[in-house]
Formats: C-alpha cells, sequence, structure tokens
C-alpha cells in the first residue's frame, strides 16, 4: 500500500527551516565559547569533545526532526545543569 503524502503549507517549511536555521546559529555559539576557553586553556580537548557533541547535535535534526528535537532539548538541559553546578 502506498503512503500518501501531505504537502504542508509554506508557512510550516519556512519554520522548520527557522528553527533548524537557529539550532546552528547556536551550535556556531556554543563552538566560539568552547574554542575561547581552549585558548584559555591551551588544552585541545576541551574544545574538540564538545565540539563533535554539539556539531552532531546540530545535525541530527536536519536528518530526523523527532530524534534531534530531544537531543538539543537533552543538551540544553544538560548544559543548564552543569552550568549551575560549575557556577555555585
Amino acid at each position: 500500500m502506498s503512503r500518501i503524502k501531505k504537502k504542508l503549507p509554506w508557512w510550516v517549511k519556512l519554520l522548520r527551516y527557522f528553527g533548524r536555521s537557529v539550532v546552528i546559529l547556536w551550535a556556531i555559539l556554543l563552538l566560539l565559547f568552547a574554542a575561547m576557553e581552549a585558548l584559555e586553556a591551551s588544552n585541545v580537548l576541551v574544545f574538540i569533545i564538545p565540539a563533535v557533541i554539539i556539531i552532531a547535535s546540530a545535525v541530527i535534526p536536519w536528518i530526523w526532526e523527532g530524534v534531534g528535537s530531544f537531543i538539543v532539548l537533552g543538551e540544553g538541559l544538560l548544559i543548564l545543569v552543569l552550568f549551575t553546578i560549575i557556577s555555585n
């Protein structure tokens, strides 16, 4: 049995691309801060490990929207908790 594809309105596609673009910009900003921290600590692993995780979490929503949204939300919560622990 063939699946019927629904044609989405133009504004739904626009919102999806906007959301994906925001995730990419968020990843770029996090990589910028990680690069500045790596320069200060002069440790390459401080930059490489978060960079791989952040790039993966920014690319996955382009491929699988449902899985990617949970990954990005989980990563955001993890950053929130870790930042709160480190700042105290």
